[in-house]
């Protein structure tokens, strides 16, 4: 069974729609077995609201990707250490599009230090994957 996203999730991503969505939360990866078991979930959910806030904040969309009319979705891998800081990202899914990939890293590695990890994440390293999709208005 899939699980839902919060409420207030899918109000932020409908609220994107048009430019620059955040399609899909998708699950976080602990680093370790420990981190899972330990009921970070809601934590998790919690960062990954908070970088979707961060990233609506910086968004926008690539000129020359909003002239040819590329859409696409990328999804990212983002690395934190335990110091809250991005030691490493990667393209996990491609949008099909090199510059909205390039464009999701460069918004997501902006993002990441805007923004707060709550608590029960603090002090440890974890893994999060983000799928951000490039929507032109019709």
């Amino acid at each position: 069974m899939r699980s839902r996203r919060p409420a207030a999730t899918d109000a932020v991503c409908r609220a994107l729609s048009g430019i620059l969505t955040a399609s899909l939360l998708a699950a976080l990866l602990p680093a370790s077995p420990a981190m899972a078991q330990e009921g970070t979930a809601a934590a998790a959910q919690l960062y990954q609201y908070r970088l979707l806030q961060t990233g609506t904040r910086l968004r926008g969309y690539p000129p020359e990707a909003r002239t040819r009319r590329l859409e696409g979705t990328v999804t990212i891998s983002l690395h934190i250490s335990a110091e809250g800081v991005l030691t490493r990202q990667s393209v996990v899914r491609s949008s099909g599009h090199a510059i909205l990939d390039e464009h999701a890293l460069d918004l997501l590695a902006r993002a990441v230090p805007l923004t707060e990890i709550p608590s029960a994440l603090q002090n440890r390293p974890f893994v999060v994957r983000i799928a951000v999709a490039f929507v032109l208005p019709e």
